[in-house]
């Protein structure tokens, strides 16, 4: 387990967090489409505040002057806002009240365009790490089969589409689209 972090020590992706803070608001209480009840709390300690987020019915049981400690807690961005979670196995007990020198800034839940930009940096770092080679890759860029016909076409106003090859225009009736696109291969019309 490690030792007692600050809130406003907090970062994006820490996990097995032990604090200890006190309750201040209730800010929203919510469901969820599957009929979980989700608690978000503003609390506080001495060196800040943030946005605690608890599932299930023991939020209920919580009021604000409540000193409580976390086992477990995690730190994650929601919309872009840092908040304080509690984890699989994680716990929360009730430990005083009242009595906690605290300080409401800072609001460690307002957006904060670092943190947004690390995880961008951490997702796109991801992305190309796991993005295979694409079989296109080695085609060059990809052009449109198809482009719109030149008033000269022939069809009144001009509608219809003409091959790239520039033989004419496709009748209406015998447009045929692919099914389905295999890498590396032709599509014919």
């Amino acid at each position: 387990m490690e030792p007692p972090v600050t809130i406003g020590g907090l970062k994006p992706g820490m996990r097995n967090l032990t604090m200890t803070f006190i309750i201040l608001e209730i800010e929203q209480v919510s469901m969820t489409k599957e009929g979980n009840t989700v608690r978000t709390f503003r609390v506080a300690d001495r060196s800040g505040s943030i946005l605690f987020c608890l599932w299930g019915e023991v939020g209920a049981y919580l009021q604000p002057g409540y000193i409580c400690e976390i086992t477990r807690g995690y730190a994650s961005l929601w919309k872009g806002c840092l908040r304080l979670y509690t984890g699989r196995g994680g716990d929360i007990h009730k430990i005083g009240e009242f009595c906690l020198a605290f300080s409401e800034t800072p609001f460690m839940s307002e957006p904060n365009p670092e943190f947004t930009q690390q995880l961008e940096n951490r997702l796109n770092a991801h992305a190309v790490t796991q993005r295979a080679p694409s079989p296109l890759a080695a085609v060059g860029p990809v052009r449109p089969l198809l482009r719109p016909p030149s008033p000269a076409s022939g069809r009144p106003g001009g509608a219809g589409l003409a091959l790239l090859g520039g033989i004419g225009p496709v009748p209406d009736s015998s447009m045929r689209m692919p099914i389905a696109i295999q890498p590396q291969r032709r599509v014919r019309l």
